[in-house]
């Protein structure tokens, strides 16, 4: 299989699954990303270390005014894709009890309305869900009422993009397909490896 072929296959799936031209186009843009072994690479020789960072404690509180200034410009925007079904979860990994009768939203919810509380500032929390953590997650979210910032959605839907695995591809001088993935035509992978998101 050639790598245009392969490239077109994949996008022809993502397509029928609901992607759009933007989404299609990035990911066009990282599948003929694989073909080249340089892609992604930042030699160690442009690297220079930090000399001096300073640790949290050593750094000044701001006045209040001024964290509420920054504060009230920034949004925490919390990557909530994932589900734990490789952890043996069946919903969101960020609904997973962390403390008795707390999972990792509520300690997000909490921070991030703490923070608000503390510098009377707006700071929005906004979750980048998957169509799969999306209800589960929002639903979680509903006893927190004041957690909503009017004209401000509590979430958006992630890209999707087809998982590429490395035993479904190889690398050398064109993206190859291994395995039992085959292209049969414009429009249909049938082997689920290529597929998921």
């Amino acid at each position: 299989m050639t790598t245009l072929n392969y490239v077109a296959g994949v996008l022809a799936n993502a397509e029928v699954g609901g992607a759009h031209g933007p989404e299609l186009a990035a990911l066009r843009r990282r599948l003929q990303q694989l073909a080249d072994p340089q892609a992604g690479l930042l030699p160690g020789k442009v690297l220079e270390p930090v000399a001096d960072l300073p640790r949290l404690e050593q750094l000044p509180e701001p006045p209040p005014g001024r964290a509420r200034d920054v504060l009230d410009r920034l949004a925490v925007v919390k990557l909530n894709g994932g589900l734990g079904t490789s952890m043996g979860l069946s919903g969101p990994k960020s609904l997973l009890e962390v403390k008795p009768g707390l999972n990792f939203l509520d300690i997000l919810a909490r921070q991030v309305l703490a923070l608000r509380q503390r510098y009377r500032a707006r700071l929005p929390l906004v979750l980048m869900n998957s169509a799969a953590t999306r209800g589960p997650s929002l639903d979680a979210l509903r006893r927190y009422d004041s957690l909503r910032v009017p004209g401000l959605p509590l979430d958006f839907l992630q890209g999707r993009e087809p998982k590429v695995r490395a035993d479904d591809v190889t690398f050398g001088a064109g993206i190859t397909a291994v395995g039992d993935v085959h292209v049969t035509g414009p429009r249909h992978v049938p082997a689920g490896k290529v597929l998921g998101g």
